[in-house]
C-alpha cells in the first residue's frame, strides 16, 4: 500500500554513492507495470503522461511519480517496471520497479481488517530484505485515500470534495506503531 524505496546505497547523502533504486508500491509509484499484466487497471492513455517526455507510459499521473523524481535526484536513470522484457540478467542490479496498481483488491476482508494485514505483511515483507542483505530503506506514506482523484470522483459527491470515510484506510497510525517497532527492536536502518 505504501510506497517502499530500497536504496541499494553506501552512502545516500551523496547521490554518486547509490548505485540502484528498487522500488515497491501501488499506484503511486507504477512505472507502467500494468502494461504487460492482465488486468483492467491500466493507465497507458491519456491523460495519464500528459507532461511526462514520452507520453502515457502506465504511471497514474501526468509526469513522474515520487520515485522517478527521487531516482532524478540521486543520478538515477528511469528505474524500468520489472514487466519490461529489457529487466533481466545485470540489468536488474541498475534497479528495477516492482510497484503495481490494485496488486490486491481482494474483497474477503473488512477494511480494518485489510489495514491490519496490509502493514503486518509489510513488516514481514521487510525483514525478508534484510535478512537478505537489504541494509538501507526510504519508507513514504501513504497520503489520504479519500483524496485520490478516482475515490472523489467515484463518491457521488457533488462538491468534489474529500471522501472522510475511506481516509483512514491509509494506515497511518497503524504503518507508524510497526515502523516504530522495527526502529526499536532492529538495526534496520530507515529513512
Amino acid at each position: 500500500m505504501a510506497a517502499a524505496l530500497l536504496l541499494g546505497a553506501v552512502d545516500v547523502e551523496k547521490a554518486a554513492h547509490v548505485p540502484a533504486m528498487f522500488v515497491f508500491g501501488d499506484s503511486l509509484t507504477d512505472p507502467g507495470n500494468n502494461n504487460n499484466l492482465v488486468t483492467l487497471a491500466k493507465a497507458n492513455y491519456y491523460p495519464n503522461g500528459i507532461d511526462f517526455p514520452y507520453a502515457a507510459t502506465g504511471r497514474y499521473c501526468n509526469g513522474g511519480t515520487m520515485a522517478d523524481h527521487l531516482g532524478a535526484l540521486l543520478g538515477l536513470p528511469l528505474i524500468p517496471p520489472f514487466t519490461n522484457p529489457g529487466t533481466t540478467g545485470s540489468n536488474i542490479l541498475k534497479g528495477v520497479n516492482f510497484a503495481s496498481a490494485a496488486s490486491d483488491k481482494s474483497k474477503t476482508h473488512t477494511p480494518s481488517a485489510y489495514a491490519q494485514l496490509l502493514v503486518q505483511e509489510y513488516t514481514r515483507q521487510i525483514m525478508d530484505l534484510y535478512e537478505l542483505g537489504a541494509r538501507r530503506f526510504l519508507i513514504g506514506g501513504v497520503p489520504p485515500i479519500g483524496c485520490t482523484p478516482n475515490q472523489i470522483a467515484n463518491s457521488g459527491n457533488d462538491i468534489g470534495s474529500c471522501v472522510n470515510s475511506t481516509n483512514w484506510l491509509s494506515c497511518s497510525k497503524l504503518f507508524t506503531a510497526a515502523l516504530a517497532k522495527l526502529r526499536y527492536l532492529s538495526p534496520y536502518r530507515f529513512y
